[in-house]
């Protein structure tokens, strides 16, 4: 576990000193990636989980792996007990951007966490108590991983409503124009 928070600190602070190598990548590829990874870890149903054909952008792959890694595995851990795990993962071009969103059933995200979704935390020994095990830098990863990309992410989730999450990546080598 103290691994694991060292690590995500180390990948968060490098982020900051360098832009990500990227190149034009297949992201649905990618996210069937991720989806074997969290497969082999939580012991997901493949019809669970439905990834539409998403494009390709420009992208670091093993960052933006860790991403949909991150995503896909919030989606499990937060899922409603009493039903079957649906997980959607889509995209759409917005101008010069490719949007992906992660769309879940699950339990939501509670009001009073909403707003700081994306900070950074470790969990206090109560909120460890009623949350899956998790260390509480996931999104906070995601959101300095798409930030390194020069895109946003977002998330709609309320309380029992279960949650769509969305980031986007560019759709050129940064510092290219598309026309």
């Amino acid at each position: 576990r103290a691994n694991s928070i060292v690590d995500s600190f180390l990948n968060l602070a490098q982020l900051g000193d360098q832009p990500p190598d990227t190149n034009l990548e297949d992201i649905s590829c990618i996210f069937n990636e991720a989806l074997d990874e969290v497969q082999a870890v939580h012991k997901v149903e493949s019809d669970s989980v439905e990834i539409s054909p998403l494009g390709e952008a420009f992208c670091d792959r093993d960052l933006i792996r860790q991403v949909a890694v991150n995503l896909l595995t919030n989606a499990v851990k937060y899922a409603r007990p009493d039903q079957l795990l649906k997980i959607s993962v889509d995209a759409r071009r917005i101008h010069d951007r490719l949007k992906i969103t992660v769309a879940d059933n699950g339990v939501g995200v509670p009001d009073d966490i909403r707003d700081t979704l994306f900070e950074p935390r470790i969990r206090g020994k109560g909120e460890r108590d009623r949350a899956p095990e998790g260390i509480g830098l996931g999104l906070a990863l995601c959101k300095a991983i798409i930030t390194a990309h020069g895109g946003e992410i977002s998330a709609e989730a309320h309380e029992g409503q279960g949650a769509r999450f969305a980031f986007t990546l560019p759709l050129a080598q940064p510092g290219l124009q598309i026309y």
